[in-house]
């Protein structure tokens, strides 16, 4: 596998802020539990009993309310996606949304790793801000392509949501008010 190094971002990063979330975990655990951290554990250890069914209802349920840790053991992937999908339905109960990036319209999205993979990539390379945006190589190596990755899959990753979106604007390209609108418009650097 790979060594990241991770360093505090500016605020305007902080929802992507892995180290000052991490420690914050940390501190968590330490404060909230009998636990003393180990070599042996994990960062994000095993859970057992998260109830993946109340993902379908309505109830003021999370679905970890009998979740039980077990330290030592790493979780898997599917308990992080059905974690990861009990706390986005927490934070949008009934359609309700909550302060950040989780939207009505995001209700019934089932999330994934892959999601995350796929968002930072595609914020990173066409979407930061220029001084915080990165190389194609770049991307390539955070998000752990291959290098025989072909050029269509970088293209799908990166490109065809912006290209979808400004797709949708040519409509009202003549609008004598179009900076009005809230678009994002991939720009090249001439």
């Amino acid at each position: 596998g790979r060594c990241y190094n991770l360093h505090r971002l500016d605020d305007s990063e902080n929802p992507m802020d892995a180290l000052t979330h991490l420690t914050a975990w940390l501190s968590y655990v330490q404060g909230k539990t009998d636990h003393s951290w180990s070599d042996g554990d994990y960062v994000f250890p095993a859970l057992s009993k998260v109830a993946k069914s109340v993902l379908k209802s309505d109830t003021a349920s999370t679905g970890c309310e009998n979740a039980r840790v077990k330290w030592g053991k790493k979780m898997s992937e599917q308990a992080f996606i059905t974690l990861l999908n009990c706390v986005v339905r927490d934070m949008n109960r009934n359609g309700k949304s909550t302060r950040g990036y989780v939207k009505q319209e995001w209700r019934d999205i089932w999330f994934t790793s892959h999601t995350f993979r796929r968002a930072g990539a595609q914020y990173r390379f066409p979407f930061a801000v220029p001084e915080r945006g990165w190389s194609l190589r770049m991307v390539k190596w955070w998000a752990g392509w291959t290098s025989n990755e072909s050029a269509e899959t970088f293209v799908r990753y990166l490109l065809d949501q912006a290209a979808n979106d400004e797709d949708k604007q040519l409509a009202d390209c003549l609008a004598p008010d179009r900076e009005a609108h809230s678009y994002h418009v991939l720009r090249s650097e001439a």
